[in-house]
């Protein structure tokens, strides 16, 4: 069987999809694995009492804030564009299915 073109242009559709997933999800792995490291950056820089004091400081400041957002927005984008591409996988399988079908009937109409 011969894959129909239009199974061709779905396919590098699904790479381009992926590609982007990809992306995404390397630019969330970084973020997250960061998240340690400057907490404890922005805890040995802040002043207070006790340990619980600059805890509740740093997790109030602008610059976590502006982490967290950061890290919550890119967590969004790796799972929307890894949902995308799921739902890219699940149209291509139908359409390589309903070709397969399709290239059965004509098999048995001409024979």
């Amino acid at each position: 069987m011969a894959i129909h073109p239009d199974l061709v242009a779905r396919l590098q559709k699904l790479r381009e999809f992926n590609k982007a997933k990809r992306a995404a999800e390397v630019h969330y792995r970084k973020l997250d694995a960061g998240k340690k490291p400057f907490f404890a950056q922005l805890f040995l820089n802040t002043e207070g009492k006790s340990v619980a004091e600059r805890e509740y400081k740093v997790y109030a400041s602008q610059d976590w804030k502006a982490y967290a957002d950061g890290l919550a927005e890119a967590e969004t984008e790796y799972n929307y564009r890894d949902l995308e591409l799921q739902i890219q996988l699940n149209a291509y399988y139908g359409e390589l299915n309903t070709f397969k079908q399709a290239d059965r009937v004509l098999d048995r109409e001409g024979a």
